[in-house]
């Protein structure tokens, strides 16, 4: 199939396929003659690529970080395992993993500066138009791992794994590369039954999660009533008198959540200043933001700003994080001139904002919740 399609793309094209091609069988011959490149030395290999500097450029990525990982993964790229530029219905795939008999994963490179949320969409759009049981959307740095068969989610939401090159453990990172990616796994079925059960672990995490913040939420900010027996059963064991709830209710006062912001209280001395991030050059493109350990790529400042914000409403919960933006953020799109959305949020914010404000902004929102200014570390190229 692939080869009636080649013959049918015209000779200009065919030139340019033929010249990838042999650029990625010569590169894929020199990389199989090298002694040891197996599984047992993915371990050595994931380290080398950790202490060597970011690829500049998606082809680089490709040959520096993802020839050496599949190789090592047991698949040979001189045997049509590994097919360069896979043609799909209305695109190409960069790299597409084969068994005899038909593809088993996709893997769309991309240059470590791109911001991959971009790209899910069509990625996952062509694995499923083809039948492939796991794709990958990677920069080298951070690789996101789809199920594209998943019916009755979104694109984003088929998404099982998260793997960070530099910031995974080293044995973690290789432990999940080879359960998802081996060619032992992908060919008999067990990476995708792998695959299917993280994604199964996540989404109940993830609905756990929500109920419990919620839960826990409405206890602190309503007169929940199963909390104020528990409150009038302590006090009745400790003293033998029993409360009533507005008894407790008018002792406690208002309920609060811990992140509300509190009234200031004048210390007895004066504060310590706290060191606040160095300035930045704002003429610098950032590539990238660190949030709490966890790194995010981001190729624009209104992105750096769109990811603190999603990170705040994922940790604080929606309520919360409407109460304590409100003046930053809000749910009516039509008020803005230039509305961008919150990344899977209903909330809204406005693109044109300067780049000295938008990292204003950033780290303002953390304080707003009580975050040092250390949790946020903006990344440049």
């Amino acid at each position: 199939m692939v080869l009636e399609e080649f013959r049918a793309s015209g000779p200009a094209v065919q030139v340019e396929e033929a010249r990838r091609n042999l650029q990625c069988r010569i590169l894929a011959h020199q990389a199989d003659a090298t002694p040891g490149a197996d599984l047992m030395s993915l371990t050595k290999a994931l380290h080398d690529i950790r202490s060597a500097p970011v690829p500049p450029n998606e082809e680089t990525a490709k040959l520096q970080i993802l020839v050496p990982i599949l190789q090592r993964l047991g698949w040979s790229l001189t045997r049509q395992e590994v097919v360069f530029e896979y043609v799909v219905d209305g695109g190409r795939i960069d790299i597409a993993l084969s068994e005899p008999d038909r593809i088993v994963a996709f893997i769309e490179a991309k240059a470590p500066s791109v911001d991959l949320d971009r790209h899910v969409e069509q990625v996952v759009k062509y694995a499923f138009a083809e039948g492939v049981d796991i794709c990958v959307l990677t920069n080298g740095m951070e690789w996101r791992l789809y199920l594209p068969m998943q019916r009755g989610a979104r694109f984003e939401e088929r998404r099982f794994a998260t793997l960070l090159t530099r910031q995974d453990p080293l044995e973690q990172l290789r432990s999940d590369l080879e359960a998802f990616l081996s060619k032992t796994n992908l060919v008999d079925g067990t990476a995708r039954q792998l695959a299917e059960e993280r994604w199964t672990r996540s989404r109940r995490d993830a609905v756990l999660k929500k109920a419990i913040s919620e839960a826990w939420r409405r206890m602190l900010t309503e007169p929940d009533e199963d909390l104020l027996d528990l409150v009038s059963q302590r006090v009745h064991k400790q003293t033998g008198l029993q409360p009533t709830r507005e008894e407790i209710k008018n002792t406690i006062g208002p309920f609060r959540m811990p992140h509300d912001p509190q009234p200031p209280t004048p210390p007895p001395n004066p504060p310590v200043p706290t060191p606040r991030p160095a300035d930045p050059d704002f003429k610098r493109k950032p590539s990238g933001i660190r949030l709490w350990g966890k790194y995010k790529a981001a190729s624009s400042w209104i992105r750096v700003l769109v990811l603190v914000l999603d990170g705040l409403h994922d940790r604080h919960g929606p309520d919360a994080f409407e109460r304590v933006l409100s003046r930053l953020v809000t749910r009516r799109r039509g008020t803005l001139s230039r509305p961008l959305q919150v990344t899977n949020t209903g909330f809204w914010i406005n693109r044109s904002i300067p780049i000295p404000e938008i990292h204003r902004r950033s780290y303002a929102s953390l304080k707003e919740f009580g975050h040092p200014p250390a949790d946020l570390e903006i990344i440049h190229d």
